[in-house]
């Protein structure tokens, strides 16, 4: 039922989810209260294992849709507003200035074409959605394409990428290197761009253990999108 994506009330919910349980109407059921207690004393790692099975079952049984080969998996993040619980505060921080509730920051890895939640994350505030976003990369496959939207790029996570040999597509605002401005002002549709880590880059690359070595990327400026291929980098 915690995966059935609810709509309704709790109560109207858990009505019909015993109904179809019964298949038959008015089936016994239990109350929005018992279901409440009862979901306090789920561990949450275990909806994750069970979403992970979930996943694995479905890509074994059904033919996936794909684009030119590609599994197409887009990660987006969001804020979530959490109870005001003690429990809750020690997990995800006090209340931030102008807001009465904790939040969090929840990340998605979406398989687009599938309607399926890969992998899903909720954390504190304090973490950024470029963590979040690499950590997704441990549930990807080498015949994954992953899509960003243009709050992620960073060069020590394209970096990432080219380690764990990653295709992806990404949106770059303009201000993202000396490469994408040079490109806008040449005017042309779409090129192969090289790309030079600048200070800042080999800094967040020593930091996190990553190889800041060039890399080669196609950039459409219609769209805004630079397309790496793995293996697309410098040796």
């Amino acid at each position: 039922m915690l995966f059935n994506l609810r709509k309704g009330t709790n109560q109207d919910e858990l009505d019909r989810f015993f109904e179809a349980l019964a298949d038959e109407p008015l089936a016994p059921g239990v109350t929005a209260s018992a279901f409440y207690q009862a979901r306090k004393k789920l561990n949450p790692l275990a909806l994750l294992g069970l979403n992970s099975c979930l996943v694995a079952s479905f890509c074994e049984r059904f033919a996936l849709h794909r684009w030119q080969g590609f599994r197409l998996l887009g990660v987006d993040g969001s804020r979530a507003r959490l109870p005001n619980t003690p429990d809750v505060v020690a997990a995800f921080g006090e209340p931030p200035k102008g807001s009465s509730v904790p939040l969090a920051r929840l990340s998605s890895l979406y398989d687009v074409l599938n309607g399926i939640t890969v992998e899903a994350d909720i954390v504190p505030m304090r973490e950024g959605e470029r963590v979040l976003a690499a950590e997704h990369l441990a549930a990807t496959r080498a015949d994954d394409l992953l899509l960003y939207d243009r709050g992620y790029p960073a060069f020590w996570l394209f970096a990432l990428h080219a380690l764990e040999q990653r295709h992806f597509c990404a949106r770059v605002p303009v201000g993202f290197s000396d490469e994408v401005k040079a490109f806008v002002d040449s005017g042309e549709a779409s090129a192969t761009v090289a790309f030079e880590p600048n200070d800042e880059a080999r800094h967040q690359c020593a930091t996190y253990a990553l190889p800041d070595s060039p890399f080669r990327g196609v950039y459409n400026g219609y769209k805004g999108c630079l397309f790496v291929k793995s293996g697309y980098y410098e040796s």
